[in-house]
């Protein structure tokens, strides 16, 4: 059974407008009117000599344990509002994002999986959240990036990922 399916004409276009930045974030060019967190395993942003010891160095019990913090907070905040999973068609310049919900709980489940910290961020997921005005990127190094609007959008996010055992890095 499919994960997810492609939402309705009207839903992909009422999409588009609501993000009509997304392909920006892709490459990671600054868009006004949104701002970026990150929400990470890690407290703060790790020097290289922590990174290294820390990431590169950590056991694959270490790296399971941190994708299942992020996966299980990624669950919860998909729960608990509208989230549309984004992918990319069309190659270089003529790219476009199109959108696709879920078709059942454990479709959601199997789909947001963090990848392994060393894929590449081609295979990576990417959400929205509509009623939130978020844009959520799975990343490598145990870091998920959040793009969005307004505070008040945010203070509902970073109090999911502290109920997660994740912070929230400015």
């Amino acid at each position: 059974m499919r994960n997810f399916k492609n939402v309705s004409l009207t839903k992909q276009k009422a999409l588009s407008e609501a993000f009509p930045e997304l392909l920006n974030f892709y490459v990671c060019t600054e868009v006004a009117d949104y701002k970026q967190v990150s929400v990470s395993v890690f407290d703060h942003w790790l020097s290289q000599e922590e990174a290294i010891k820390r990431i590169d160095n950590s056991s694959s019990i270490q790296c399971d344990n941190n994708n299942e913090l992020l996966h299980k907070f990624i669950i919860s905040l998909a729960q608990s509002t509208e989230t549309y999973v984004v992918k990319l068609r069309g190659r270089n310049t003529d790219k476009k994002a199109t959108f696709r919900e879920f078709t059942s709980h454990s479709g959601m489940v199997n789909s947001l999986i963090p990848k392994h910290h060393f894929s590449a961020d081609t295979h990576r997921f990417v959400l929205v959240l509509p009623q939130l005005n978020l844009v959520y990127f799975e990343s490598s190094d145990f870091t998920h990036h959040i793009y969005f609007k307004r505070e008040e959008d945010l203070e509902s996010v970073s109090k999911l990922a502290n109920e997660n055992g994740l912070s929230v890095i400015k």
